[in-house]
């Protein structure tokens, strides 16, 4: 891979290239930190007027309390209720991405032993985030479809329900009890609408990694982690490490501050 290589060489010309002859002897430390958490999912809403005080409705309403109505079940309850009396609104609900940035800049770790001191920082590996958020981007116009298409269908639904009540029960209390049905199917339509918010959640925000080279013997093994604005964060990780000749140790950090 001589020309993989010199590729390399020449897109990070400022990283020491340690031939082999140079490292055969010695053994590494690889640390592995997974800081932080990966993003959450919430309900993005989006409230469709079919008729134009639907749309005086749906702009007063968002007018009122345009601040956290996804999150808060107050809102989302009493706009259910407005909608579902007014029979006129078609609520879709888009999942986004809510980002949990770690605060951790970089790791600082140390190998102390009689042979020396060997210090390295952690470097990025992978943003999780950043995928996250690529691969909702991707499939974000075919989410958007299906959501649209199963609001429509409940939308359906509930004015079939109305209207099937007003026919069963008859000329003289059908008008009453079908505005009555209609509405309350109309507003669990509007209230039942959530999208797809399942994520692996138990992945960090980032992951990153650090790689020491080191003689032969027994080290102290140190690592601790710089904030993204100032001073360190957590604890300070301390571990006794025996180190073997062409030996690689592989340890892992899970960082939650």
């Amino acid at each position: 891979m001589t020309q993989e290589h010199e590729e390399y060489k020449r897109e990070f010309p400022d990283v020491v290239w340690r031939p082999y002859e140079e490292t055969k002897e010695l053994g590494q430390i690889v640390l592995v930190s997974h800081n932080g958490r990966s993003p959450r999912k919430e309900d993005r809403m989006i409230d469709v007027p079919v008729s134009l005080d639907a749309l005086n409705l749906v702009l007063i309403s968002h007018a009122l309390g345009s601040y956290q109505r996804e999150t808060n079940p107050g809102r989302r309850a009493a706009e259910s209720a407005l909608y579902g009396l007014n029979g006129h609104v078609v609520r879709v609900a888009i999942p986004m991405l809510v980002p949990q940035k770690t605060p951790i800049a970089y790791g600082e770790v140390m190998l102390i032993g009689q042979a020396g001191s060997f210090q390295a920082h952690t470097e990025l590996m992978q943003n999780v985030t950043a995928v996250a958020e690529r691969s909702l981007s991707d499939r974000l116009a075919g989410i958007s479809v299906k959501a649209v298409a199963r609001a429509v269908v409940k939308y359906s639904m509930a004015e079939g329900v109305g209207r099937g009540a007003r026919m069963a029960a008859g000329k003289d209390t059908g008008p009453l009890v079908g505005l009555i049905v209609g509405s309350l199917a109309k507003a669990w339509a509007v209230a039942s609408e959530e999208s797809d918010k399942r994520s692996w959640r138990t992945l960090p925000d980032e992951i990153q990694i650090a790689r020491l080279w080191a003689p032969p013997g027994e080290y102290e093994l140190r690592a601790r982690y710089a904030g993204r604005d100032s001073g360190h964060i957590g604890r300070d990780v301390v571990k006794i490490v025996t180190i073997r000749s062409g030996e690689t140790k592989l340890f892992s950090e899970r960082m939650l501050p």
